[in-house]
């Protein structure tokens, strides 16, 4: 396992050249073959039409060129990986995905053209590969990201029980997904009970272009950092995504460090409208955790964020930016709400933090801050008179570089919040405007009212 990057910089100038082409590829993805894969069948068939699937993933997979799609039958039992990396060790098994392929799940196992919606989680990538329900055999990692000029796709599964116990190399980090030196979509997807000895229960990405969209983080857990996502030299888009109950010994849901920021002062990570609940640290950052160096730092850009009910044995219930070495780590909180987490140290923020238009329990210094009950629902929307509604910058918010809508444009604000249906710019006649832009203007937190 390389531990480091050879070049920092060289990486982190790699991924800022590359980053506009990643989110591109959303829109320019054009389709060669099709394989059909139905689990259910007695035989490996060709892979060319679903009466003919092959019955396993991996088939699909060794077959596969970029641009290639690779559609998966939905069953009641899940896909396990069988090829393993490494010869001499049944844990090593891992679906390997090429550079430029769509492996997409949740078909019914009739359909003639590629839905423009699909049946979300339905489609299962198991880990569980030795004894049922014992974890000290499961698979390291459920899916490896193969390294490539291409990006790789992945939608509409589960990745369940993923665990990277090793205790060396690559074998301890990212039980769902491992990522290094590769590219990635990931959209409509849960991770669930993935587990990392180390680093990254659910995904670790070294040195990865990584975009992720509408998922699932839940009950991921790290022994060391990053209970759902460790992110080293990364460019990462994260948007309408929840973390659950996720838990690491420093950042419950997410750690990140040598992060790329650039002139302009924005980090190469940056996260719309996600829900962060329940994640726990046994030291720092409850939900999220940015870690500083001698040569790089930790940063990242959240927007219309919410998060409630983390917890920090340490410092920083909902977030900690590491502020004692030579180069900061510092979070940016754009029209956020970051209320009723704990920590004996700093319950809600601790170290860095650039935070203005966002909601603070306890308060913030930063222009259009906020010390309010935002009177959440129990599904932490907003209730009728909360005083987060209308009250956000509507500059703050990011283009919509996953044309939600489908309408073409990527530069324009994201038109959804979290919930994919509800707009993202509604004016509530019933309450004043607050914030900043023009009507309508846009609410703090992750759903708007």
């Amino acid at each position: 396992m390389v531990h480091h990057v050879r070049s920092h910089r060289s990486g982190l100038c790699t991924i800022v050249r590359t980053a506009a082409c990643l989110l591109g590829a959303l829109a320019t993805h054009v389709r060669a073959s099709v394989w059909h894969v139905d689990g259910s069948l007695p035989v490996d068939g060709p892979g060319s039409t679903w009466a003919a699937a092959f019955n396993n993933i991996d088939s699909a997979l060794a077959v596969s060129s970029p641009s290639d799609e690779i559609w998966v039958r939905q069953l009641s039992t899940p896909y396990r990986p069988t090829i393993r990396a490494d010869p001499a060790d049944p844990r090593s098994v891992t679906f390997v995905l090429p550079p430029g392929v769509r492996l997409i799940g949740g078909f019914k196992g009739t359909e003639t053209q590629l839905p423009p919606t699909g049946n979300r989680f339905a489609s299962v990538l198991d880990g569980d590969v030795g004894a049922p329900g014992f974890t000290g055999d499961d698979a390291y990692h459920v899916v490896t990201i193969a390294s490539g000029t291409e990006a790789g796709r992945l939608e509409r599964f589960t990745i369940q029980k993923g665990n990277a116990s090793g205790t060396s190399g690559e074998a301890w980090f990212g039980g769902g997904i491992l990522c290094i030196s590769s590219r990635v979509q990931i959209l409509d997807c849960r991770f669930v009970s993935n587990a990392a000895s180390n680093r990254g229960g659910a995904i670790y990405a070294l040195n990865a272009l990584v975009d992720i969209l509408r998922c699932s983080f839940e009950s991921n857990v790290a022994g060391g950092i990053g209970g759902a996502i460790r992110g080293q030299v990364v460019s990462m888009n994260v948007q309408n995504c929840t973390f659950f109950d996720n838990r690491a010994v420093n950042g419950g849901a997410i750690q990140l460090s040598s992060i790329y920021v650039s002139g302009s002062g924005t980090p190469n990570v940056q996260l719309q409208n996600c829900l962060f609940l329940d994640n726990r640290a046994t030291a720092e950052g409850g939900a999220v955790r940015l870690s500083g160096g001698p040569t790089s730092s930790g940063a990242f850009l959240a927007v219309n964020c919410t998060f409630a009910g983390n917890s920090a044995s340490g410092a920083g219930g909902a977030i900690s930016a590491q502020t004692t070495t030579h180069f900061p780590a510092v979070s940016l909180l754009r029209n956020c709400i970051v209320w009723g987490n704990a920590a004996p140290t700093a319950p809600e923020l601790h170290g860095r933090q650039d935070v203005a238009w966002s909601d603070i329990q306890g308060g913030y210094s930063g222009v259009g801050n906020l010390n309010a009950d935002p009177l959440f629902t129990r599904a932490f929307s907003l209730s009728a008179g909360s005083p987060c509604i209308d009250a956000a910058q509507n500059a703050a918010a990011r283009r919509d570089i996953f044309d939600l809508d489908r309408d073409n444009d990527w530069n324009e604000p994201i038109p959804f919040d979290l919930s994919g249906i509800s707009v993202r710019f509604r004016d509530d006649l019933a309450t004043p405007d607050t914030g900043s832009g023009s009507a309508p203007v846009v609410d703090m937190g992750a759903f708007e009212f």
